[in-house]
């Protein structure tokens, strides 16, 4: 009968959505400063994480916690993930003294993927969230 055809198709179309958008995504992004709360993207990373959240999306934003060893658990959540989100602006991609910087997790993931190309489960997506008049500072960014 054509509702239990219908009822199959959207059963098996359910199925496929839920593969396709139940994705993990890591999220790297300029964190404020103190004494300067116009820097970073931390109100843009957490928004996108609230709004992917709604569609079955993890955008994993590692938490920066005294006594952790940032690097390694930014690594470790890299590899869970098919997506590097990078919030490109115009500091992204320097390479600072604290470790799990912009600059090496973006150097992290680039070597992860084979020839620095993205696959068919490695992706980068690059959101420009530059100010007019700003430009990216760093050659980092200088997407492949």
């Amino acid at each position: 009968s054509n509702s239990a055809a219908f009822a199959e198709y959207m059963d098996r179309h359910n199925r496929d959505r839920d593969r396709i958008w139940r994705r993990h995504l890591f999220c790297s992004y300029r964190r404020s400063r103190d004494g300067q709360p116009d820097f970073g993207t931390q109100w843009e990373a957490d928004t996108l994480q609230a709004a992917l959240a709604l569609q079955g999306v993890k955008l994993h934003i590692v938490n920066v916690r005294a006594a952790v060893v940032i690097q390694s658990e930014v690594q470790a959540t890299m590899k869970q993930c098919s997506y590097f989100v990078a919030f490109a602006c115009e500091d992204y991609g320097e390479f600072t003294p604290t470790a799990g910087n912009t600059f090496e997790e973006l150097q992290y993931w680039k070597a992860s993927v084979p020839a620095g190309r993205q696959t068919a489960d490695r992706h980068l997506i690059s959101i420009n969230v530059l100010r007019p008049g700003e430009t990216h500072k760093h050659d980092a960014t200088e997407w492949e």
